[in-house]
């Protein structure tokens, strides 16, 4: 796995994930020509889709739930700095983890982290 450090969010380092890949998207408009050939215009080539999993406690969720509220975030990832849109906060609360002394939990949660 990589370093602590190798995520961050608005300057924020982030708990260890428990799972991370990114992917790079081409935004290209696809059209058909009469004779059946594809006519492609390509916008970009490479946009940042990162995925994240994380398990955390309740003080995190909450971070969590702030920066999904934010219009757009600053990922730093490797040293460099993209402008994402973090969505898809979804928590998920681990059986019997609201137990445990001073957190109202333990929380699986996901985010997708796309570049503007």
């Amino acid at each position: 796995m990589l370093g602590r450090q190798f995520l961050k969010i608005n300057n924020v380092i982030l708990p260890r994930t428990t799972g991370f890949d990114f992917e790079l998207e081409a935004v290209e408009s696809i059209n058909q020509s009469e004779a059946g050939t594809d006519l492609v215009v390509t916008t970009r080539l490479d946009k940042h889709i990162f995925k994240a999993d994380w398990t955390v406690s309740s003080f995190w969720l909450d971070k969590f739930e702030a920066i999904c509220k934010e219009k757009t975030v600053v990922v730093n990832y490797r040293n460099v700095d993209y402008t994402c849109r973090a969505r898809g906060f979804a928590p998920q609360l681990i059986e019997d983890s609201e137990n445990i002394e001073g957190t109202d939990g333990l929380w699986k949660i996901s985010l997708t982290l796309t570049e503007v």
